[in-house]
């Protein structure tokens, strides 16, 4: 804990430091607030965040990989859910119905970027979706 705080301050503090950026890692919720006190840029929770993607995956077990793109918005890797098995992207009008975008779709070794309309979602196929983080999670029962 003092260790992470005072480098921390010294190469934020210290005149004449080229660091600009510093990543520190936390603890603890306290250890956390004190890091960013001192000048942190950003903190990092290993326990809490490992926690959080658990609980992801345990409630929503076809997602495979999420990129954050800021606070509401995210691109997701899913397996293609059992419902959308067999349908077109056209038939399914993701965009419209659940107000997401399909950025690529096929098998795991060769997506199909930007698919057409027509493509026909197989088991065990993959799709790469941006939206919001509410609409995203809605999927498949949009």
């Amino acid at each position: 804990l003092e260790a992470s705080i005072t480098a921390t301050l010294i190469v934020k503090d210290t005149q004449g430091s080229r660091v600009r950026h510093v990543i520190a890692r936390a603890n603890s919720d306290l250890h956390e607030k004190m890091l960013h006190r001192v000048g942190a840029d950003r903190v990092v929770f290993p326990s809490r965040m490992q926690g959080q993607r658990l609980g992801r995956e345990l409630v929503r077990p076809n997602l495979l990989e999420r990129l954050r793109l800021d606070d509401s918005n995210s691109i997701e890797e899913i397996t293609v859910p059992s419902s959308f098995v067999g349908r077109s992207l056209r038939d399914l009008n993701l965009r419209r119905n659940c107000s997401v975008t399909v950025l690529a779709a096929g098998p795991a070794n060769r997506l199909t970027f930007n698919p057409p309309a027509s493509y026909i979602l197989a088991a065990g196929e993959l799709l790469v979706v941006m939206g919001s983080s509410e609409a995203l999670e809605s999927l498949p029962s949009c």
